[in-house]
């Protein structure tokens, strides 16, 4: 008997229970509900607010800007014709673009590769035009560019235009030569090698100024120069040159 009393009343309250869990479960959509409600109501868009519009992208052609810069960098490559009427500061000779260049950036002048290593050598690296060091590799592209300004000196002033380029005609009293047989003395003073005015060809240069019997062979002559005027601290005033195109004219 007890014992059916006992199912009894587990029974009922697990009837209870289950009323009171559903009577919750109830409670809880109708919240949710009413929140997602008010949510959506709450999110009206509003016709008169302002939305920026999206701005559109523009894509990037990198392509097109190499083909810019390709143009541009053709454009200012230095050619043979951008070189006409152009001479070598120091020898004269027209500008060849495939002997090499370099510029003086001060005075604007140029100078073919060779030239610039007579510059180095005998001159400190100064421009024979202006004597500005200030000078580069020109590396293909386009500067300024102009000629040398080249005076014609006499023995009575020449004294005045040392590391400059310069235009000489005087009388050729004798022909030196050094006791090695290399380098020439072509005087233009009657006076021993140290002391007398002259024209110099070093042991480098004979070949391509005519060799030792033409060298020799201006002996007596009048002639008239263009060459790099220096002073030796030994053999004293000289004329430097490095080509036969240099003696400009021989009587």
């Amino acid at each position: 008997m007890e014992f059916l009393i006992l199912i009894a009343v587990i029974f009922v309250i697990s009837f209870i229970y289950e009323k009171l869990k559903g009577s919750s479960s109830s409670n809880t959509n109708s919240s949710q509900s009413t929140y997602q409600s008010n949510s959506k109501s709450n999110t009206v868009k509003n016709p008169n607010a302002y939305r920026p519009k999206k701005t559109p992208t523009r894509k990037i052609n990198f392509g097109e800007s190499n083909n810019i810069q390709t143009n541009t960098s053709n454009n200012n490559e230095i050619k043979q014709e951008d070189l006409k009427d152009l001479n070598d500061a120091f020898t004269g000779a027209p500008l060849d673009l495939k002997l090499g260049l370099f510029r003086c950036n001060n005075c604007q002048v140029y100078y073919h590769t060779s030239s610039y290593e007579i510059l180095l050598s005998e001159n400190n690296r100064q421009c024979m035009s202006c004597g500005s060091s200030d000078i580069t590799s020109v590396n293909g592209i386009k500067t300024g560019a102009r000629n040398a300004s080249v005076d014609v000196i006499t023995l009575d002033n020449y004294k005045n235009h040392l590391g400059r380029v310069i235009t000489f005609e005087g009388h050729v009293y004798t022909v030196n030569e050094s006791r090695r047989g290399n380098d020439f003395a072509v005087m233009f003073e009657n006076k021993s090698w140290t002391r007398g005015f002259k024209l110099v060809f070093f042991r480098g240069s004979i070949s391509k100024c005519g060799g030792k019997t033409y060298i020799n062979s201006l002996k007596g002559k009048n002639i008239k120069v263009r060459g790099l005027l220096k002073h030796h601290p030994k053999f004293g005033y000289e004329i430097v040159i490095s080509e036969k195109s240099q003696i400009l004219k021989v009587n």
